[in-house]
């Protein structure tokens, strides 16, 4: 849960270095919580659709979610399939996908954005993208929850800004479970290696072996 730290009124160094640092964290969290919710409501779209079939049901419920996100007029097509789907989806997904890598923190989330042309185009490329930006969110948490724990200790009393990034590092090494995207990486990999497959056998494959360079 998102909280504000209870500081030491002498802490000056983190007055000097850290307030709007702190401010800026806090924010984000707060912003992480709020979103997580709307991740949690396409998911449980995008997996009735997976369980159920699709059509004009879960497109109403698309247009639910997307008016809240983006505003009354939003409105998605027709949902005939798996494909219409995917793509009412993607406009949704797609405005959030395109803010990770911003901060500092994310950096490694970065391929997520630059694939997301390709994952837009299928169900578990959306729930894919759904993932990046839940662990995302849960960064930000993370870190502002880092914030409260490190300038709400008393013995970081007079610590700055520069103190509590080199603390927060030693953190996230120890946290691998939310700082290290492998996991994702490899699970995205897959994902384009089965759309690559799939393609070789619909014959939709082209074969550029004989292209110039």
């Amino acid at each position: 849960l998102v909280g504000r730290a209870v500081l030491p009124a002498a802490t000056k160094g983190f007055k000097e270095l850290g307030a709007k640092k702190y401010e800026d964290r806090y924010d984000l969290a707060t912003s992480a919580q709020a979103s997580n919710i709307n991740l949690d409501n396409l998911e449980n779209i995008l997996d009735q659709g997976l369980e159920t079939g699709f059509g004009a049901s879960l497109g109403l419920q698309l247009n639910r979610i997307g008016q809240t996100l983006l505003g009354p007029d939003f409105k998605v097509g027709d949902i005939a399939g798996a494909e219409s789907f995917a793509a009412g989806a993607t406009q949704l997904i797609l405005p959030e996908v395109k803010k990770l890598g911003v901060n500092p923190t994310d950096k490694d989330l970065d391929f997520v954005v630059k694939g997301s042309p390709e994952l837009g185009k299928s169900v578990e490329g959306n729930k894919l993208m759904l993932k990046a930006l839940r662990l995302s969110n849960l960064r930000a948490i993370d870190s502002h929850n880092f914030d409260n724990a490190f300038y709400s200790n008393p013995e970081n009393e007079g610590k700055t800004e520069i103190d509590r990034n080199v603390a927060f590092q030693t953190h996230m090494v120890n946290n691998p479970q939310l700082y290290n995207a492998q996991p994702l990486i490899e699970e995205y990999n897959s994902l384009l290696e089965r759309e690559a497959a799939k393609k070789i056998s619909q014959g939709d494959f082209v074969d550029t072996s004989n292209d110039e360079l």
